[in-house]
């Protein structure tokens, strides 16, 4: 892929576009495996910038024109089993500048997607109720704490949790944080056993 973006033709913009909407639109591990470099071309190239929204209006960033309804986009998150902004944060985390350019840009939920007689929504992306997620840290970490977020992106932290808590976003509570998760996966039954161990002598102790 040439370097110098001049020298693309829109017909390659549109090529770029389509090779993300098929990965977006299908499973398997070697289409995950693919999708970062996919994206990476796409951020090194700004296709987004090649492509209008369903107001006509030039997009703003990369994560708008992957949520906008195709042609316009690549209509990520669209339909059943199709790559959500959530699922492409997870899968392109060992891909640190993917990540980031994708974490930057908090989405807009169902932009490029027009309602009832309407424009696109303008209903964006709630990443405060998710703080407790993987994700949620993510987006958070990138735009209110971005130092500690790429410490973690260049290895200084070995997971998003660890640099939260450097960063003071969370507290570090360690067993307890860990036992609620593991809580909430029990079964209905395993959670009745677990709270009647709870009362035994063995439990005290």
């Amino acid at each position: 892929m040439p370097k110098d973006n001049t020298r693309l033709k829109q017909s390659n913009f549109e090529a770029i576009r389509d090779h993300i909407f098929d990965r977006f639109h299908k499973t398997g591990e070697q289409v995950k495996n693919d999708l970062p470099n996919v994206l990476r071309t796409a951020i090194k190239t700004k296709a987004w910038l090649h492509f209008n929204d369903l107001e006509g209006k030039p997009f703003k960033n990369i994560v708008d024109w992957l949520q906008c309804t195709y042609p316009n986009g690549t209509s990520m998150g669209q339909g059943r089993n199709v790559i959500t902004y959530e699922e492409a944060l997870k899968l392109t985390e060992g891909h640190s500048d993917v990540h980031k350019a994708l974490a930057t840009h908090v989405p807009r939920r169902d932009v490029g997607r027009p309602k009832k007689g309407n424009a696109a929504s303008t209903q964006h992306f709630d990443m405060h109720s998710r703080t407790n997620t993987k994700t949620g840290l993510s987006l958070r970490m990138s735009r209110d704490f971005p130092a500690f977020y790429n410490d973690y992106l260049n290895g200084k932290y070995k997971t998003i949790t660890a640099a939260a808590i450097a960063a003071k976003l969370i507290k570090d509570d360690g067993n307890i944080r860990r036992a609620k998760s593991a809580f909430r996966k029990m079964t209905e039954k395993e959670k009745k056993e677990f709270v009647a161990w709870m009362k035994t002598d063995d439990a005290k102790k």
